[in-house]
């Protein structure tokens, strides 16, 4: 009798464990594909939540930032970014899938995070300190 017992607690236990597994490879899975479907370069096609930006930065955000903003993400890890005619800066990336933000390490500088309100294969729209800005990906 107790070897039937420690049998069907190992049988069950097996299950488990099997069930387990198989999440984790969905997870994993799930987390590299977003992360794939990430890698690209992604200009900043417009800003989110216009009416709460003072006429003067919405001014600014739409002659220098819209339409010259871009990131480009490497499959590596690292990324550039550019803003055309002004900056461009360089460094190393990560997407964190659970919390839905993107860590950016700037070399020499503190890290940037943006988190992802909203995301396709070819438009993200991205939140960070810096405000709420729209990117749509660059099909090459």
């Amino acid at each position: 009798m107790l070897y039937n017992e420690l049998y069907l607690i190992l049988s069950k236990m097996k299950k488990n464990i099997l069930i387990l597994i198989i999440f984790t490879s969905i997870f994993l899975n799930c987390k590299e594909q977003n992360k794939n479907e990430l890698i690209g370069k992604w200009t900043c096609t417009d800003v989110l939540d216009k009416m709460e930006i003072p006429a003067l930065g919405l001014e600014y955000l739409e002659n220098t930032i819209v339409n010259k903003w871009t990131i480009e993400l490497q499959e590596d890890g690292t990324f550039k970014t550019e803003i055309i005619d002004t900056d461009s800066a360089k460094g190393t990336w990560e997407y964190n899938p659970t919390t839905k933000l993107i860590k950016v390490k700037l070399i020499g500088e503190s890290d940037l995070k943006f988190e992802v309100l909203k995301f396709d294969s070819n438009k993200i729209d991205l939140k960070s300190e810096l405000g709420k800005f729209i990117f749509e990906k660059t099909i090459n």
